[in-house]
């Protein structure tokens, strides 16, 4: 595979989908999308969720927190918002946190959707 593959670059076969300035707009809009500070303190108890939750040896980090908060912003936006809601958060916490978490040794029977899912239930939302 790496000799068929290796002088090959496929991103030189692909065909743009977004200009340059369509993704800088994106971005710009996306970034000018409101989250509260009740919002925000809401992603801050999910992530100690995570880092308090006994399965996990290292949970979410401060990181994680600002690409949820992020992620959710450009949910928000492409739902035509101007503010992030609790369900943005919580339809992204998973895909965005759990691949960031370390499990306990110990205790790695359960997974990381897992953990992420049960902080989501642990935090009440707004």
């Amino acid at each position: 595979m790496l000799a068929a593959h290796a002088p090959l670059d496929r991103v030189l076969e692909l065909t743009p989908t977004a200009t340059i300035a369509e993704v800088l707009e994106a971005q710009r809009v996306a970034a000018s999308v409101h989250a509260s500070e009740p919002l925000r303190r809401y992603v801050v108890a999910v992530l100690e969720q995570t880092r308090a939750d006994p399965r996990t040896y290292l949970g979410a980090s401060p990181r994680a927190g600002l690409m949820l908060l992020r992620a959710a912003m450009a949910c928000a936006a492409l739902d035509g918002r101007d503010h992030v809601l609790p369900d943005d958060v919580q339809q992204l916490a998973v895909s965005v946190i759990a691949h960031r978490l370390l499990l306990a040794p110990s205790l790695a029977e359960a997974t990381r959707a897992e953990i992420v899912v049960d902080a989501l239930n642990r935090v009440p939302a707004l």
